[in-house]
């Protein structure tokens, strides 16, 4: 199935060309990626991950902590990413192909009849993404704004979702961000959600600098800080919060992570937070330096 994109962009605007797609998002069962994989590269597609090919050994240590392979066309200038789950955090709405696919929409663009999302589990990825990436992108709240305010989401099924993997605050967040920066009223299943959840105006308050770009011009090292705060007040359960300490801290998201040898892995978990430190370090010693010169 693809999702996101012009799909995205066809079911929420109504128009293929509304929103930014820079790639095609492409969802496959996990047990078909090594297939898609080769057909992929058939058609002239390149992995991007350093030192592919992968061994066994590190597919399965970054299938276990990326959510996605990402590849380049040279001749086509084109990307396409092939996911094998929603999120990079496998605790975080792991909604399975099977149950996506047996609700899928087939959505006609030219010739074309592309699977993808329902309505309802477009708008719970996007709350989900969103809030996971603590809404860096304001073009993200417009989506959800556009799909909320269609009046055809089927509102039970989507609580219902978000109650069964513990998201439906990332829901209520995204909804009170509608309201709040766009001015969309909030409807009365989300509004349900935030008078029963307390930390929900807490977390819209933290997603604010991210959503605007203040977070940006606070240094590299503050962001990663108050983002990595931010994620540990998101979602509950230890599951999560070690999925969210492994990607911020060790980088364990990152391609490298993966494809490091796996005696050299457990020094190299280790060691990534005093080379970080000891980069910040140099840094701050050259600045010091040319100051010290232009005087």
């Amino acid at each position: 199935m693809t999702f996101k994109g012009t799909v995205l962009s066809w079911k929420a605007h109504g128009d293929v060309a509304w929103r930014q797609a820079g790639d095609l998002d492409l969802l496959v069962p996990p047990t078909k990626v090594d297939a898609a994989d080769r057909l992929l590269s058939e058609l002239g597609y390149q992995m991007t991950v350093r030192g592919r090919p992968l061994s066994a050994v590190q597919a399965f240590r970054y299938r276990a902590r990326c959510p996605h392979y990402a590849y380049f066309n040279s001749q086509q200038q084109s990307m396409i990413e092939l996911h094998w789950r929603l999120m990079s955090n496998p605790a975080l709405l792991p909604l399975g192909f099977e149950e996506l696919y047996g609700r899928r929409e087939i959505v006609c663009l030219g010739n074309f009849a592309l699977a993808t999302f329902c309505e309802a589990d477009s708008f719970l990825n996007l709350c989900v993404h969103g809030a996971h990436h603590a809404w860096a992108c304001l073009s993200w709240i417009y989506d959800v704004a556009a799909l909320q305010s269609n009046g055809t989401l089927d509102w039970p099924q989507i609580i219902s979702t978000a109650r069964r993997f513990g998201v439906e605050r990332l829901v209520a967040q995204a909804g009170a961000l509608c309201d709040r920066l766009l001015e969309i009223p909030t409807p009365s299943s989300i509004a349900a959600l935030c008078e029963q959840d307390g930390r929900v105006k807490d977390l819209v308050k933290a997603a604010l600098p991210f959503a605007l770009g203040h977070a940006v011009y606070a240094g590299p090292g503050r962001s990663r800080l108050r983002r990595l705060r931010y994620g540990l007040r998101l979602a509950d359960g230890t599951d999560y919060w070690k999925g969210l300490v492994m990607k911020e801290i060790f980088q364990s998201a990152h391609p490298r992570f993966s494809t490091v040898p796996g005696l050299l892995l457990p020094y190299y978990a280790l060691l990534r937070p005093l080379l970080w430190v000891g980069r910040k370090f140099k840094k701050k010693l050259k600045q010091l330096r040319r100051r010290r010169s232009h005087r």
